[in-house]
């Protein structure tokens, strides 16, 4: 599956590490992993922040969903992928009206789910849920149906799902641009921070 966020070495800053440990090359690459790796980490905590304050979701629940391909010494990139998995509609601040159940929407607003109620289950998982899923099998949300285990009746129930933490990603322009251009600043800092390091630790050329 494709990364939603890719970061790469430029070959500029390739060449200045390269030109600036040309007396110790074997660490090159050690210094630009560390500085992607960083900014991966760092990338991944501010995407997240992001994400939670566009959809309403809790931090954890976007970070969960959120995986870093690390770099290594013989691969200088790596790469942050959001989960394609759909949340569940109660994650995304939903509130009972009396036409249904609202909820957040990722670009603003709030969107609403006619008819559908939010309910405790007998296992204890509280949900949005409805009986009529005509119109809830396409676009954003869908309606999963209800299974009950053990001798209790099927209760009929579907419950409602939203959108995956890649389309609140996907939907968001003007935050990707946003985090982009943060991605390239780490990026150039844990360079420089890093390239430090080793001059210090192995003096210059």
């Amino acid at each position: 599956m494709s990364e939603d966020i890719r970061i790469i070495i430029d070959p500029s800053q390739i060449g200045l590490v390269q030109m600036m440990l040309e007396h110790v090359p074997r660490q090159v690459p050690r210094v630009l992993a560390g500085a992607i790796n960083k900014t991966l980490m760092s990338l991944r905590s501010h995407a997240t922040k992001r994400i939670a304050a566009a959809s309403g979701l809790k931090q954890k629940t976007v970070r969960d969903g959120s995986f870093v391909r690390k770099a290594s010494r013989g691969t200088l990139e790596g790469g942050i992928r959001f989960s394609g998995r759909r949340i569940k509609l109660i994650e995304l601040g939903a509130r009972q009206t009396r036409k249904g159940v609202t909820y957040r929407l990722a670009g603003g607003g709030r969107g609403l789910v006619a008819g559908a109620f939010i309910a405790a289950m007998p296992g204890g998982h509280t949900g949005v849920f409805t009986r009529q899923i005509k119109g809830l099998s396409r676009g954003r949300i869908r309606a999963q149906e209800v299974r009950t285990e053990g001798r209790v009746p099927r209760l009929h129930l579907w419950e409602v799902v939203g959108a995956t933490i890649r389309e609140i990603w996907e939907q968001g322009g003007g935050m990707q641009q946003e985090v982009r251009a943060e991605g390239n600043r780490l990026l150039a800092h844990y360079v420089d921070q890093d390239l430090n390091w080793a001059l210090e630790r192995f003096g210059h050329a």
